[in-house]
């Protein structure tokens, strides 16, 4: 894909974050890098842009998923079993993300779409770079 197709799809994945309450992935203030040959600001190019904003959503997901709820709980009752904890509440920090604190137990099952998102960004990475940037014409 080239660059122009690659700024098409952040927007519209900027528009479905905001829609499913996780607008500040989407934030441009998260895809700038210090550039090592200028010692200047800039953008992520528009692939690794869409491939960071979608990389950050799946851990957004992670946290809201049911199996990361029943992962951490087969680990508590391993190494504390007479200590493991009866609930476990996700409450995001003052700042982040605009979601409401989340019973994990009540979590949905998000292995499906977490899945299919893990595919999406690994067929991303194995796209080759637009031409623009390979210094074809």
């Amino acid at each position: 894909m080239e660059d122009d197709e690659y700024r098409a799809l952040i927007v519209l994945v900027a528009d479905q974050l905001a829609a499913a309450g996780a607008p500040d992935i989407a934030d441009e203030r998260h895809y700038v890098i210090d550039d090592p040959d200028t010692d200047e600001r800039r953008m992520l190019s528009p692939r690794d842009h869409l491939i960071a904003m979608l990389q950050a959503f799946e851990r957004f997901l992670t946290i809201q998923d049911r199996a990361t709820y029943n992962a951490a709980f087969q680990l508590f009752n391993q190494w504390a079993p007479d200590r493991a904890p009866r609930a476990v509440t996700f409450v995001p920090i003052e700042g982040t993300a605009d979601i409401s604190p989340v019973n994990l137990a009540s979590a949905p099952d998000l292995a499906e779409v977490r899945e299919n998102l893990l595919d999406l960004i690994h067929q991303l990475k194995i796209d080759p770079e637009p031409t623009s940037r390979r210094g074809l014409p």
